[in-house]
């Protein structure tokens, strides 16, 4: 790590510690919308067992081993279904204790069943970024591109530059990269913490005032984990969401993804974004998820949305749980009378290309 950053982050602090003991006292009260169980039906999947398993490696009451290493490392860290949801705790506190846990099975030798653990952005992209988005030297924003958008929404890079023109809102430059949340998923966490140690030093030395991010994960890296691993900044993180005066929804789903809808809890700022004129409820949606016939979104926004895959690369899925958690989810989504379905998470559009591309818009091309 570089000189000046402590590692605090680590199960030998005692933050961290108390986080894990709480995580095993869960008693199962998400079990109904945990995506793991739900797609498996396998209660060591759920997140409490999952902390048990932590908690007796790092107390050495149990050995690291593959099997162990697997269902640790079978969560897509979504947030849904876990203890925070039921008592309005920190969101957070899962997913810190699943990356300190799957590190402890990485240091043994356990790796998961990962088989890449970053994006390698195509060269040919740099050409539709370079065209699409407009650079002057008086710019206001930096903006970070983080890889999954950079590399995942095909076309959305050019309404992306029509918005940014057309709300005025002027780039002194473009920084493209990993925020180093996969690493940190994969239990690589000393390189995880570098990563964006190197990526905030960097938007420090450029000297903007303002960085403009592009999605959840993004601007969770550059608030949230910034100050978990106190990395101090010279700069102000602003969300594309919160740039916009609306969403062009017609009829439509909206998915927020996991980083806006449970990290970040940002699904008001969508809501407000996406109001309807006319809505009347459906009376037998699903609870907690609720539908609406109405003119621009169907669908209400919360903490409850079940997640269509993990919003960061390299899941290896040796437990076979991906196919059966997408399944759940837009079987959730379907529900709703939809023209359009909205995605506002690149990994979650990627996979979404694969079965729903007829009604598919990513939602910076609706932006305004």
């Amino acid at each position: 790590m570089n000189a000046g950053i402590k590692r605090n982050y680590s199960f030998e602090n005692e933050k961290y510690r108390e986080k894990l003991t709480k995580q095993v006292l869960h008693m199962d009260q998400g079990v109904a919308y945990n995506p793991e169980y739900r797609a498996s039906r396998v209660m060591s999947l759920y997140p409490s067992r999952v902390a048990q398993v932590i908690e007796a490696v790092l107390e050495g009451k149990l050995k690291p081993s593959k099997r162990g290493a697997d269902l640790v490392f079978a969560s897509i860290l979504s947030g849904q279904g876990e203890r925070w949801q039921n008592f309005s705790e920190n969101p957070g506190d899962f997913l810190h204790c699943a990356i300190l846990g799957r590190e402890l099975f990485v240091n043994a030798g356990f790796v998961g069943s990962s088989k890449r653990v970053e994006i390698f952005p195509s060269p040919e992209r740099e050409s539709l970024w370079t065209s699409s988005i407009e650079i002057t030297a008086n710019g206001d924003y930096l903006l970070f591109v983080d890889d999954a958008s950079y590399e995942y929404t095909k076309e959305a890079p050019r309404k992306l530059g029509e918005f940014l023109k057309h709300r005025d809102i002027r780039l002194r430059g473009r920084v493209a990269g990993s925020t180093g949340f996969a690493l940190l998923a994969q239990g690589r966490v000393e390189d995880g913490i570098k990563r964006l140690t190197a990526l905030v030093e960097e938007l420090n030395a450029n000297g903007a005032k303002k960085i403009l991010t592009l999605s959840g994960q993004a601007t969770y890296a550059l608030t949230v984990l910034a100050d978990e691993f106190e990395l101090p900044r010279q700069f102000e993180t602003v969300d594309i969401l919160d740039v916009a005066d609306g969403i062009e929804a017609k009829k439509a789903h909206v998915y927020a993804g996991s980083f806006y809808s449970r990290f970040l809890k940002k699904s008001h700022r969508l809501a407000e974004l996406t109001p309807n004129q006319i809505e009347t409820p459906v009376l037998n949606a699903p609870e907690f998820v609720p539908l609406f016939d109405a003119d621009r979104r169907v669908n209400g926004l919360g903490i409850w949305a079940s997640p269509i895959c993990p919003e960061y690369a390299g899941y290896g899925d040796e437990l076979g749980l991906l196919q059966g958690i997408r399944d759940a989810a837009l079987a959730e989504i379907d529900r709703s009378s939809f023209s359009q379905l909205i995605v506002c998470d690149p990994f979650a559009y990627r996979e979404l290309e694969k079965v729903a591309a007829g009604k598919l818009v990513y939602f910076w091309n609706l932006l305004r």
